[in-house]
């Protein structure tokens, strides 16, 4: 199974050797965010952690797709190189290659709850 949004959060935050609290801190999130987060984290949110740390690649964090840390080596390979301008993410993430992350992202959603619904409506026809 995919790794959720808030899954990958954690995963940097171990990634750093940082508590969960000091992550939330440093970024200007509210005491507990990251436990809550549902299914993404919202621009103004992603923004201070953007400036906060800017070698995590937003899009890894948001989709999953590409790698954790910008720098790595394996990002040239997974198609993550050449992003450049800073858009309203910061961090070397253009607006465009955001939002097309996030559309495959939402695609896979959709699947998935069109799946669910098949599931459901065979169950409501037993």
């Amino acid at each position: 199974m995919e790794q959720t949004v808030k899954q990958r959060v954690v995963e940097f935050i171990r990634h750093k050797k940082i508590s969960v609290r000091s992550f939330e801190r440093l970024c200007g999130l509210s005491n507990g965010y990251v436990k809550g987060i549902k299914h993404t984290i919202f621009p103004d949110k992603m923004k201070g952690i953007t400036l906060q740390y800017p070698e995590l690649n937003s899009v890894w964090l948001l989709t999953g797709e590409g790698q954790m840390i910008k720098n790595a080596p394996a990002a040239e390979s997974a198609g993550s190189a050449g992003i450049s301008g800073g858009g309203v993410w910061g961090g070397g993430i253009s607006d465009a290659t955001l939002v097309a992350g996030l559309m495959k992202s939402l695609e896979k959603k959709d699947e998935q709850i069109d799946r669910l619904l098949g599931i459901i409506e065979n169950l409501r026809n037993q």
